[in-house]
């Protein structure tokens, strides 16, 4: 599998529109996300976005499961908006405590931060899983379901 995010090209720093809205020129809006290679027998997919360098261990700030097998890409803006998710598409609760994307958001001087998107394509149609799951229960809950997965990352810094 190969993902990519145009507007988070590898190694590069995130634009302003995508993060949170307290950043200064932040609007929080989520970044297109697509994906290619996926093995065929693919269900579903998952995608997680998390801060490898918080002082909370991975925090959360883009959380989505049960993606449909047909998906290639996650449209930019479309979090928090179902017309633009693929149908049957659910965001789960991000590490500020809201379902959908959170972008990121450092304290001034917080240094360099990593953001990773992982897209992980599932052998099961469904991951049953409610809105307020963690990371740790959904990883936990496909672990042995995972028939690939890809990253990207891009920087942040105050």
């Amino acid at each position: 599998m190969k993902v990519y995010c145009p507007t988070l090209l590898p190694g590069r720093f995130f634009p302003a529109r995508c993060t949170h809205k307290d950043m200064p020129g932040g609007v929080n809006a989520s970044p297109l996300i697509a994906w290619t290679d996926v093995p065929s027998t693919t269900r579903s997919f998952v995608l997680a976005m998390v801060d490898r360098n918080s002082a909370v261990e991975n925090f959360v700030h883009w959380l989505l499961i049960n993606i449909p097998a047909s998906t290639r890409e996650i449209p930019e803006k479309s979090s928090g908006i179902r017309e633009r998710m693929p149908r049957g598409t659910m965001e789960l609760r991000n590490g500020f405590g809201d379902n959908g994307y959170g972008g990121p958001y450092l304290l001034p001087g917080a240094g360099l931060h990593e953001y990773v998107v992982t897209v992980y394509a599932v052998k099961d149609e469904l991951v049953e899983l409610g809105p307020l799951a963690s990371l740790a229960d959904v990883i936990q809950e496909i672990n042995d379901k995972i028939l690939g997965s890809s990253s990207t990352s891009g920087y942040l810094r105050t």
